[in-house]
């Protein structure tokens, strides 16, 4: 039981660490910082980001310029 346990957890941080590889990878590709890019979009993303207009927090479309929010 412990194996599959391991194994488990193991495949969920596999697939955690390809997927911030990935984003800093898109990010350097689009030339984003990186860690601004995650910062940024996890502020908005907290405050409530609309996900209607989540393809602007996707690295080729993303500004450092705080977006305004439709009141």
């Amino acid at each position: 039981m412990s194996g599959a346990a391991v194994s488990v957890a193991g495949t969920a941080l596999s697939v955690s660490s390809s997927t911030a590889y990935t984003v800093f990878q898109t990010c350097k590709a689009n030339g984003v910082d990186p860690q601004a890019y995650i910062a940024d979009v996890i502020v908005k993303v907290a405050n409530n980001w609309p996900a209607s207009r989540w393809d602007e927090l996707m690295p080729w479309n993303w500004s450092r310029e705080p977006a305004r929010l439709a009141a």
